[in-house]
């Protein structure tokens, strides 16, 4: 099952739409939609095809949080999760997800300052996954993403960050039996997710039926055979 990690809800409903066809123009089989607050049933267009999961986007001095509940709806407008207008305590905040048994991820942590010394100060201990790449991060940022990942035992996933032609380029892997939101809980909170990289959106491999386009063969011009 290939998810996009991030898509944002915050920037207007033509945004999203756009996001969203993204995702099912590149195949997608779901996506996360992050909300800055309470989630906005208005905000919410058609999604055929996609399993559509939701997160908060929490704004923190280590830089923003994806964390997703079990159970989206309810816990999403109920009163008492941090809501993210403004920077929240990045200890406090990871101390009430996990009390509500949310799964934590954080986004590219050396986006803004992808220097050596941010790694002793970077708590990738206390989340359960980074968004190690969501397309438009230096090289640098990715690779020390990769490795403070791994260094800690975390998760590892990936979007396109909410832009449409990088939607289905980075995208995140969950086993097929992760289904729901509780199931996507749970399968980040144990570590089963990866990384897909294609390099260019599935679309453009595909026919306007869906179908491989086929190429077709170059002949090589056979040279005229020498006379004695």
């Amino acid at each position: 099952m290939l998810i996009d990690i991030h898509i944002p809800t915050d920037q207007g409903p033509e945004a999203l739409n756009a996001a969203l066809e993204a995702a099912r123009e590149s195949r997608l089989d779901g996506v996360v939609l992050t909300w800055r607050g309470p989630m906005d049933p208005s905000l919410l267009p058609e999604t055929p095809g996609l399993e559509v999961f939701h997160a908060a986007k929490i704004l923190t001095e280590h830089g923003p949080l994806i964390a997703i509940p079990p159970h989206a709806e309810s816990e999403l407008n109920a009163a008492g999760w941090p809501e993210s207008n403004e920077t929240s305590g990045f200890e406090a905040v990871t101390a009430w997800c996990r009390e509500q048994g949310w799964a934590l991820i954080l986004t590219q942590p050396f986006m803004d300052s992808p220097m050596l010394t941010t790694r002793t100060t970077t708590p990738i201990a206390s989340v359960d996954a980074v968004e190690v790449t969501h397309g438009a991060e230096p090289l640098l940022a990715r690779d020390l993403a990769i490795e403070a990942a791994l260094g800690e035992k975390r998760g590892i996933v990936a979007s396109g960050g909410g832009a449409p032609q990088r939607i289905g380029r980075f995208s995140t892997l969950l086993l097929p039996t992760s289904k729901g939101q509780s199931g996507l809980v749970r399968a980040i909170r144990q570590g089963a997710v990866w990384v897909v990289e294609t390099g260019i959106r599935k679309v453009e491999l595909e026919g306007n039926d869906g179908s491989p386009k086929k190429r077709g063969r170059r002949r090589r011009r056979r040279k005229p055979a020498k006379s004695d």
